[in-house]
């Protein structure tokens, strides 16, 4: 939005600000309103927020980002929590971190969810959340655990699916979920959050009873100026620039080749029996219900 509008959006991430060369940390964290410390925060430092009036687009994983390597930094309670209990989930979008350069330290910091107005939900295929999450992972790593194809997602998949914390998670699984995680779904407990974490979406939705706007990521991709006028139209932003060309380079389908067709069946199983009917009516697209994957 910011290239569009030559605003700063905001962020639940104060760690992480954005200037022109790009996304930088170790600077302070400038909350949106000097009476709120604990955020939202500004996203590009050097672009004004927008007009007093206007929406504030706010970045927020509302905890999707949470997945367990071993190191303690996302447990069992972090991720049960929030994607089994709609009010857990709330707080969560309304959760982030804040930086203090001088004091050299992040702090995990909350702040009051109510301010919310409207919601915009980005869906996109749970196999491409998988890929881009363990391209995510590889990025600035010197780790020799894994290869960066499908024999190394693979394996990425089997020791997530693989820590204490995957196992004792499976008490939440449906019966149905259970019996077919036995015949070995790769990324399994990836596709029980990613489903979990849609199905709070639609329930918090329900709750909050706010106008809400579900974009899909590949349409980005197909037609990036529709998709933007859709999603500043949502905003009412009328101050707007007329780019000719996309600002951002297109993603293309190029996880496919990271998934047997087999094994991608199972994990979109998974999903289904996971979704719920709110969850499965915006995931239609895909064609899930038809036994085929997409990509």
């Amino acid at each position: 939005c910011r290239v569009f509008t030559g605003k700063s959006m905001a962020t639940n991430y104060g760690d992480v600000i954005f200037i022109n060369s790009g996304p930088l940390t170790g600077f302070d964290s400038v909350p949106i309103n000097k009476g709120m410390p604990n955020g939202p925060y500004k996203y590009h430092h050097s672009l004004p927020l927008p007009n007093k009036g206007n929406l504030i687009l706010t970045k927020t994983h509302c905890s999707g980002h949470c997945i367990d390597y071993g190191d303690g930094e996302c447990n069992v309670k972090d991720i049960v929590n929030p994607l089994t209990d709609v009010s857990n989930y709330f707080e969560a979008c309304a959760s982030g971190t804040k930086f203090t350069m001088h004091g050299g330290y992040e702090e995990i910091i909350k702040y009051n969810p109510w301010l919310s107005q409207k919601v915009i939900v980005v869906i996109r295929n749970p196999l491409m959340i998988i890929y881009s999450r363990f391209i995510n992972y590889m990025e600035g790593r010197s780790d020799d655990r894994y290869v960066m194809n499908a024999k190394g997602m693979k394996k990425w998949c089997e020791d997530i699916d693989n820590m204490p914390s995957s196992n004792t998670i499976l008490n939440w699984y449906k019966k149905e979920s259970k019996a077919l995680v036995g015949e070995r779904v790769q990324c399994h407990t990836e596709i029980w959050k990613i489903a979990q974490f849609y199905n709070m979406v639609f329930k918090l939705i329900k709750f909050l009873e706010e106008p809400h706007l579900e974009v899909y990521f590949e349409d980005y991709d197909v037609d990036p100026f529709a998709q933007m006028d859709k999603v500043l139209g949502f905003l009412e932003y009328k101050d707007v620039k007329n780019l000719k060309a996309a600002p951002w380079e297109t993603h293309g389908n190029d996880g496919s080749g990271f998934f047997d067709t087999n094994k991608a069946l199972k994990m979109l199983k998974l999903f289904n029996l996971e979704a719920t009917e709110d969850t499965k009516q915006a995931f239609s697209r895909y064609g899930f219900e038809h036994g085929r994957p997409s990509f």
